[in-house]
């Protein structure tokens, strides 16, 4: 083991290991993609203090991203509740602290009911809840917990959502995974 490497802290301006990228430094897709996340509407919740910071390094993949994030964000058949459910759910299970805090406000604006955030706080069995938000737990849960989901699990939530919502809740769920391994990774912080 080598015990002469660096050791890398948090830059105050991106609030990760990651020193925001230099002006100098970006080529014309690093600069483009910049400035549609500077001029995002909505804008997005973090700027560049967060994952699109990130994927400053490989702006293509970040823009491929971004318009993931964007279908996934406007899919019609999926309502914002859940949609903000399946994303806590994902911040639990991978620790991810900057997830959480940049959902649980979303999450309670759009309905998800204090119960359903406590139950993932305090790692509770969802058995209290509505069937909807206990079935989005289960289902987030038992993907990272045993790396599949149980054939009886998939049989309910496919009654209870239909095949693209379920679709839907899945892409989420994965797209906040990969998340979530990019911002432990360069160890993102949150501000405020």
């Amino acid at each position: 083991m080598n015990h002469d490497l660096p050791t890398v802290g948090i830059d105050p301006e991106s609030l990760s290991r990651l020193k925001p990228l230099p002006e100098e430094a970006m080529d014309e897709h690093a600069a483009a993609y910049r400035d549609a996340i500077l001029k995002a509407v909505p804008p997005l919740i973090a700027g560049l203090r967060g994952p699109a910071g990130i994927w400053m390094r490989k702006p293509r993949i970040g823009q491929r991203l971004q318009e993931t994030l964007r279908e996934l964000a406007s899919a019609p058949e999926l309502d914002a509740a859940t949609r903000e459910l399946a994303i806590l759910v994902t911040a639990t299970e991978m620790r991810s602290q900057f997830e959480w805090n940049a959902h649980e406000g979303l999450a309670r604006k759009h309905g998800v009911s204090a119960a359903a955030l406590a139950c993932l706080v305090d790692d509770l069995a969802p058995d209290s809840l509505s069937s909807h938000e206990a079935l989005v737990i289960k289902l987030g849960r038992e993907v990272f917990r045993t790396g599949r989901v149980a054939d009886q699990t998939y049989a309910e939530a496919l009654a209870a959502l239909g095949e693209e919502r379920l679709f839907t809740v899945a892409a989420v769920i994965a797209f906040y995974a990969l998340t979530a391994v990019m911002l432990g990774i360069f160890d993102q912080r949150s501000a405020g």
